[in-house]
């Protein structure tokens, strides 16, 4: 634990480093982030970091990670929010303003992710139903489908060069 002025201001748990996070091993942590003042708490294999915080309900820590951060794999925008957790940068409300927004843009991008690796009925119909006039019925979904694949592809490949 983190202490500021004699309180916990941010709770740790340390598991193995080859263990995987993501196999619901925040049980513990979740226990005694509701007994204490703590705002944030970190859950960590030493080589993958979870931040966790109570946005979706005071004193309840919520069941998914606001940031994630791996020292093996990282952007240098991930390096700017670690910063917010240093000493002399910390601040409650300025981390939990940033948390808010990280955990519903994370969220939004791994939507978008998976949306345009494998377009969904409604995704599709999004498109088709905006540019489209006739009934969308399920051969014609499925034309829009490979069309959807399509322009994501050529629309990357546009950004891709527009930046090079």
């Amino acid at each position: 634990m983190i202490k500021k002025d004699d309180e916990i201001i941010i709770l740790i748990e340390c598991k193995w480093s080859g263990i995987d996070l993501h196999q619901n091993h925040a049980s513990q942590l979740y226990r005694y982030f509701s007994t204490t003042s703590a705002r944030f708490c970190i859950l960590t294999n030493g080589i993958v970091y979870e931040f966790y915080s109570d946005i979706d309900s005071p004193n309840k820590m919520d069941s998914k990670p606001f940031f994630e951060f791996n020292i093996l794999d990282f952007e240098d925008h991930q390096i700017n929010e670690l910063k917010k957790f240093t000493k002399s940068a910390f601040s409650l409300e300025d981390i939990l303003t940033t948390a808010s927004t990280l955990k519903y843009t994370g969220a939004i991008k791994k939507i978008l992710e998976q949306e345009l690796e494998k377009p969904s009925e409604e995704f599709v119909r999004f498109f088709a139903s905006r540019i489209y006039g006739g009934r969308l019925t399920q051969s014609v979904l499925e034309q829009f489908r490979k069309i959807v694949k399509k322009a994501r592809e050529q629309f990357i490949n546009e950004k891709i060069n527009d930046r090079l």
